[in-house]
């Protein structure tokens, strides 16, 4: 944030065979019409993948603050999720809370997904992080991004297991198809339960013989 102002950053990458070509596929923001709005920029610098990991992370984690993450994977638009976002803007938790957005699929020459365990995934990925430093504020700041994630719900296909909050908002991280399998191996080799499942297990969402009426549209399968 500045000024009390939250901020939005554009990290883009390319990773390619030749500077010439990490260039030309980086051409779009150097025409992008918010350019000239821009507080900084940095175009076109070649970096190694450890320094653009701390350009990603540092500024985001200090190790001195209270986190709570929440997630969802999602193809709906934007016009659908700004009414929950234009409330979150309004009560914003002090830096370095933060939201980040990945476009993770839906362009053209996308390879197809091996099968995987977690295999929920989406167009587009959403992270929600609240930090704080008072451990009185610890329900106040779990209570909001609880709940403006609980409030994306109808928008979203699922979550991924690594900004997860599975003990306030358990929700959907595997396919269907793969949890009815997971469910067979379990009652196979643990019938008595002695392992933990992992915490708030995700609902069906569909009649596995019948995917097609799910009412979510995981487009990972």
């Amino acid at each position: 944030m500045t000024d009390g102002e939250p901020l939005i950053s554009l990290n883009a990458t390319a990773f390619t065979d030749t500077e010439e070509e990490a260039r030309e596929q980086l051409s779009v923001y150097e025409s992008c019409p918010a350019l000239p709005h821009a507080l900084t920029t940095r175009l076109n610098e070649v970096t190694d993948t450890a320094t653009l990991s701390r350009y990603g992370t540092d500024p985001h984690y200090d190790e001195t603050k209270r986190y709570l993450a929440d997630s969802m994977w999602t193809h709906a638009s934007f016009d659908d999720l700004w009414p929950n976002f234009e409330a979150m803007l309004k009560t914003w938790p002090p830096a370095p809370s933060h939201l980040v957005m990945f476009n993770w699929g839906g362009y053209e020459r996308q390879p197809e997904r091996p099968s995987m365990a977690y295999s929920v995934e989406d167009e587009l990925y959403y992270g929600l992080y609240a930090a704080w430093t008072d451990p009185l504020d610890s329900q106040t700041y779990t209570n909001w991004v609880t709940n403006h994630m609980r409030a994306w719900e109808p928008y979203a296909s699922g979550i991924q297991l690594a900004d997860e909050n599975l003990v306030n908002r358990p929700y959907r991280f595997v396919t269907d198809e793969n949890l009815l399998r997971l469910d067979a191996l379990r009652a196979g080799w643990d019938p008595d339960g002695l392992f933990v499942s992992w915490l708030g297990r995700p609902e069906l969402h569909t009649d596995a013989a019948h995917p097609e009426k799910s009412p979510v549209a995981d487009r990972s399968e």
